[in-house]
């Protein structure tokens, strides 16, 4: 059964999981407002955003 899921995903060209919230454009955006800490604060662009503190954290330290 597992091998024919995965077999129906590689077919579509799908991976499996959870899209992303946010585009890989806003991800870029986030890191230049962010620069270092000398923009933007994390609190502040998690509210921008609509997103948790915790993930503007995983995107600026990844």
């Amino acid at each position: 059964m597992v091998e024919r899921t995965q077999a129906g995903r590689e077919a579509t060209g799908r991976k499996g999981g959870r899209p992303h919230k946010l585009s890989e454009e806003t991800r870029a955006t986030i890191l230049k407002l962010y620069d270092n800490g000398k923009g933007l604060s994390k609190n502040k662009l998690s509210q921008k955003y609509g997103v948790s503190r915790l993930t503007i954290k995983r995107i600026v330290e990844s």
